[in-house]
């Protein structure tokens, strides 16, 4: 069993050495920062299993600290304990209401200090198993209720599409069978996008999101020529006509373009799945300061609701189940957004609904 890391954060040399001295006799590690640059760059390089923050830090509020880790997609559920004085009542207040797990008031004894730490240890480790066993839960749900129709719908239709094909008599042209041929590419295509999901949903939930982080940051990519292959490859094998593009030609991007191509594609899925009969999807890019914005807009039912800050893995929000896929597009581009210094917003007008991805 790996023995857990805490990080201590305190800018009073002589109480942040204390500190570590009390956690490292009772077989924790610890590893410290004078100040929140140190501490974030600190959280950001390595692993950690619990912070103990001073609140009043010489360069950030250990509340502004806390703010940064509950909105990191890998640091979200990290332990959080405030250190704080009597004066830092209405600090800790608002750092309870960010999430914060407990707080140590000033002065403390060793044995209050490790007792909490142990306590939330135990707290969280308890939670990952409850999350886990909820994950799995859904996991087994989705493959009963959708895998079969979401994997083996279209692996028939290929499987169907190549025996038609092999049945055909010799005089028959390439040309004659191209329906035949984009009905078997469309269902590869879908295959793969679902295929993706899973293992992109499956490490964005996973412990190690090695394999995101360190996808190469390639600088100078085209975002317009990312989006016109997408586009394109809609307007070759799925409904056209209903798709109207409004595209600025944007400055180059520095990201991965594999995972804003997976971005884009589901939100575009999404809107062509989701829209009312025969009405349009509307796509935007547009220039902006910080680098582009990208909208995806569609017309939707009276009684669609769906709020982007609930979107989980394998939820679904459309009444009709045949319409629902396996839950995961867009947990999937929602969870991938932060990564790439993008955000992922979603707007209800009337009957139109947009989901808007911008550069931060």
């Amino acid at each position: 069993m790996t023995t857990p890391t805490i990080l201590v954060v305190e800018d009073d040399d002589n109480l942040r050495e204390a500190i570590c001295t009390f956690i490292e006799i009772n077989e924790l590690n610890c590893v410290s920062a004078a100040n929140g640059t140190d501490a974030m760059s600190i959280l950001k390089s390595q692993r950690v299993d619990l912070t103990v923050c001073d609140i009043n830090l010489p360069d950030i509020l250990g509340t502004d600290i806390l703010k940064q880790v509950r909105q990191d997609p890998v640091l979200y559920k990290l332990p959080f304990i405030f250190l704080s004085a009597f004066a830092d009542k209405t600090d800790v207040s608002k750092g309870m209401n960010l999430g914060a797990d407990d707080y140590i008031t000033k002065p403390f004894s060793q044995k209050v200090l490790i007792e909490t730490i142990m306590a939330r240890l135990q707290k969280a480790k308890q939670d990952n198993i409850h999350f886990n066993r909820e994950i799995n839960s859904k996991v087994l749900a989705a493959i009963n209720s959708n895998l079969s129709h979401e994997i083996i719908t279209p692996l028939n239709g290929i499987i169907n599409g190549a025996y038609f094909i092999n049945t055909l008599p010799n005089e028959i042209t390439v040309a004659e069978m191209k329906d035949t041929f984009v009905s078997i590419y469309s269902a590869s295509l879908r295959m793969k996008r679902d295929i993706q999901n899973i293992i992109t949903s499956s490490t964005l939930l996973s412990d190690d999101q090695t394999e995101i982080k360190d996808d190469e940051f390639t600088t100078g990519i085209d975002v317009n020529n990312e989006l016109h292959k997408i586009v394109n490859m809609y307007n070759d094998f799925t409904r056209s006509s209903i798709i109207n593009t409004q595209i600025e030609e944007v400055n180059k991007w520095t990201g991965s373009a594999k995972y804003l191509r997976i971005i884009f594609t589901e939100l575009i899925d999404n809107a062509l799945k989701f829209s009312t009969e025969l009405s349009p999807i509307n796509l935007f890019l547009n220039k902006t300061v910080s680098g582009f914005s990208f909208t995806v807009t569609n017309a939707v039912n009276q009684d669609f609701k769906l709020n982007i800050d609930e979107v989980e893995p394998y939820k679904k929000f459309h009444q009709d189940d045949s319409n629902n896929g396996l839950g995961l597009g867009l947990f999937v581009a929602k969870s991938l957004c932060p990564f790439f210094n993008l955000k992922l917003t979603s707007e209800l007008n009337g009957n139109k609904y947009s989901f808007v991805v911008q550069t931060l």
